[in-house]
């Protein structure tokens, strides 16, 4: 009997064991939770897109616990400030590795700031998965740790030419026959030199010609001397890629002036925040982004707002929004991926399935489609324009992919 006994002891604990995976074994994983990092900039130049990508996060990351978690666990979030800042971006993410050992990073935000930490990163072997910045510097040369979700700042500003150039000189006749004389003013960081990059690259395939290139410190709302010399050179056609508050301070400073050429930008060029801020100035200026606008009808957009307005009501449900809720769900997707046996290589390696399986975000971006050697994720964006009578801005052109694709560079062996 004592013999039997001690068979069916033995065979329950075994049974136990493996019902609870390997969690004893993985940092940030219990049987009940997998604890997930997230390090954003709350104040500073970034504070704006930092608020509205952890509101999205959180309100996926409810909807997800309340259906019971992830093959049985719930997500249990970790945040911490940076305040877009490379030192205190390292700072917070030592302190979260050694305070709470997550088992990845949901999240990341500011290219500068991110770049500091992509050391440790590669070095403690935790996937970050989603990163909150268009820099090539942060899927370029490869890094097997990181996971970016979107196109880089090179490819949109290579739409954007693209666009021009195969479409607007032939079709419109505000365009038809007008010299093209280029610009750019960036801030002088890896994020905007990647925009400056793809700007050069175009430029160099179509013949044309730059006559204005000019660059300001991250964050500088002192751009007078820029908006001078781009007006002088007679540039008409500008990019103008930088944080939110150097983007009011340069096209109302033009505006002022009385100069007013099609200006070009990213994402903070996307948002009805853009136009409450630089308001009569924002007309007519085109974003470059990557996302679906809220009020588009597609089968994500109808998910993303009826679990919005259950967890996070008061939320601006504005292009950084959608982007944060769309970095959330290749986390989400990739955790679904790799299984109950969780580990974080075969995250890693369930996030190289959408290779062959690519992910669908149902209408709010494109495909994303990560393999062994890019971990680039998405690809085509869309151009579009702030309308100051509807207070809004909105996309106007099909989603497009950059004419000149971007080589992946691989780690030597």
């Amino acid at each position: 009997m004592r013999k039997v006994l001690t068979v069916t002891l033995s065979l329950f604990f075994l049974f136990l064991v493996s019902s609870m995976g390997n969690a004893s074994e993985v940092p940030g994983v219990t049987d009940k939770a997998i604890k997930i990092g997230y390090i954003v900039d709350l104040t500073a130049s970034n504070a704006y897109y930092g608020k509205q990508t952890l509101a999205a996060m959180r309100a996926l990351y409810k909807q997800v616990n309340g259906r019971g978690g992830i093959h049985g666990r719930k997500l249990d979030l970790v945040v911490h400030e940076a305040g877009d800042n490379p030192v205190k971006q390292v700072a917070a993410y030592k302190y979260l590795v050694s305070k709470h050992d997550p088992f990845m990073f949901g999240q990341g935000i500011a290219s500068s700031a991110l770049t500091a930490v992509f050391p440790f990163v590669q070095g403690n072997k935790i996937p970050l998965t989603a990163v909150v910045s268009l820099s090539s510097t942060m899927h370029n040369p490869f890094k097997r740790y990181v996971f970016s979700t979107h196109a880089a700042g090179r490819d949109c500003s290579i739409v954007a030419l693209d666009y021009l150039m195969n479409n607007l000189i032939y079709n419109d006749p505000r365009f038809k026959d007008r010299e093209i004389r280029l610009g750019i003013n960036y801030q002088d960081d890896e994020y905007g030199k990647d925009y400056m990059r793809g700007w050069r690259l175009a430029a160099k395939k179509y013949g044309l010609k730059i006559v204005a290139e000019e660059s300001f410190k991250r964050g500088s709302v002192d751009v007078a001397s820029q908006v001078l010399n781009l007006r002088r050179m007679g540039a008409n056609y500008v990019y103008q890629t930088s944080a939110m508050a150097s983007i009011a301070a340069t096209l109302q400073e033009a505006h002022r002036l009385g100069y007013h050429p099609q200006f070009i930008g990213d994402g903070g060029m996307c948002v009805k925040k853009f136009i409450d801020v630089v308001q009569e100035a924002a007309e007519g200026a085109w974003g470059v982004t990557f996302t679906a606008h809220a009020e588009e009808n597609s089968p994500g957009m109808k998910r993303l707002k009826n679990i919005t307005k259950k967890y996070q009501p008061d939320a601006r449900m504005d292009m950084f929004y959608i982007w944060g809720w769309v970095n959330s769900m290749v986390g989400i997707e990739g955790l679904e991926r790799a299984g109950r046996n969780l580990t974080r290589e075969g995250l890693i390696e369930a996030l190289e399935t959408f290779k062959d399986r690519p992910f669908s975000t149902n209408g709010l971006s494109g495909d994303i489609i990560y393999s062994s050697k890019s971990h680039k994720g998405g690809g085509p964006v869309r151009i579009w324009r702030a309308d100051l009578k509807k207070g809004d801005c909105f996309p106007f052109t099909d989603w497009m992919r950059p004419s000149i694709a971007e080589t992946i560079d691989m780690p030597k062996e």
